[in-house]
């Protein structure tokens, strides 16, 4: 919203490409992280890494910075985003003690994606209405933080 309101369509659509492509080069980089080092580490880093870029966003947008700050910070964050699936998919097996459990865990998961795919986007509109874009990557910056205070702590 906030490219598209400074350019049009293709103003966000460059914007989404800075974004992307970054993240699909760092990607392989990001995987490898967790071949070498513990899993809650690396996801708890990945966590922290999107809070502060996230927060960083945030203080340009509010403070209505230049957009080209607020796109490479956007940037910065996406390719961030690339530690936490594979973190999560190591470390979640080594949390399950049967099958069972396991089991359960990728289908808690799978339902929290599913609502998380329907309730995100409405949750930054409401954002978006309420407070702008600055709103939505400062509370975001939020959760990322209280998510890698949450998972430091695992055992892994």
């Amino acid at each position: 919203m906030y490219a598209y309101e400074r350019g049009g369509a293709t103003t966000a659509g460059v914007v989404a490409v800075v974004q992307l492509v970054p993240a699909a080069i760092f990607a392989p980089v990001a995987a490898s992280f967790v071949d070498r080092h513990s899993p809650t580490r690396v996801l708890t880093a990945g966590y922290l890494a999107q809070s502060v870029a996230m927060a960083a966003t945030a203080s340009v947008l509010l403070a209505d910075g230049p957009p080209v700050v607020a796109y490479a910070l956007a940037a910065v964050w996406t390719s961030a985003v690339t530690v936490s699936r594979p973190s999560q998919a190591v470390l979640l097996p080594s949390l399950a003690r049967t099958p069972e459990e396991l089991t359960a865990a990728n289908v808690v998961s799978g339902w929290i994606e599913s609502v998380s795919v329907l309730g995100a986007p409405a949750a930054a509109g409401v954002l978006l209405g309420v407070g702008g874009a600055g709103a939505v990557f400062a509370v975001m910056a939020g959760a990322l933080l209280v998510a890698a205070v949450l998972v430091a702590p695992v055992n892994s």
